[in-house]
């Protein structure tokens, strides 16, 4: 049989079902640990396991906006109090990172590109003083570096809304900043 121009060949019975109990076992991994963050999420843990538990969830489907909000609370509520400044800045990093490897994938999510906004606007001044001249450098580098993955990613498609939305976040916000 040939199907838009690609030939396909039938599969034996053997083969299908093979396919089909792979496919139930990953759909029921995904709803175990989708029942497993909610749950989570309702008991209102902030842990360090729920955060790699929402990483995990989020890989599979980056488009589960409610895992972004809770995701965000443990950062919020568990990780942020107990960490210092430097931490703090570690975490945001390392979050832009992964949201970086999320958008390679799913270039026009609209939650991950939410997620990379808050963690701007959540980057600590640091690491120096009010005053002093590296007070905002973290916040800085990491928007600096945010213009120029906006950039790339709308060289890569000048059509993505999410892209394009996001450049001119930055430049609002580079604009004001140096007001």
């Amino acid at each position: 049989m040939v199907m838009h121009g690609v030939k396909r060949a039938r599969q034996s019975a053997q083969v299908l079902e093979a396919k089909r109990l792979r496919e139930k076992a990953k759909l029921d991994d995904y709803l175990s640990l989708t029942q497993d963050v909610l749950s989570r999420k309702k008991s209102r843990d902030w842990s360090q396991e729920a955060l790699q538990l929402t990483s995990r969830l989020l890989q599979v489907n980056p488009e589960f906006y409610t895992i972004w909000n809770y995701r965000r609370n443990i950062l919020l509520r568990g990780v942020f109090p107990k960490s210092s400044l430097e931490e703090i800045n570690d975490l945001i990093t390392e979050e832009l990172s992964s949201t970086m490897t999320a958008l390679k994938a799913h270039p026009k999510v609209y939650w991950i590109w939410n997620h990379r906004r808050w963690c701007l606007e959540n980057t600590p001044n640091g690491p120096g003083a009010p005053g002093e001249a590296d007070a905002g450098l973290w916040r800085k580098t990491n928007w600096d570096r945010e213009l120029y993955v906006v950039e790339r990613l709308l060289d890569a498609d000048p059509r993505n809304c999410g892209s394009i939305l996001s450049l001119k976040y930055v430049y609002d916000q580079l604009i004001f900043r140096h007001k």
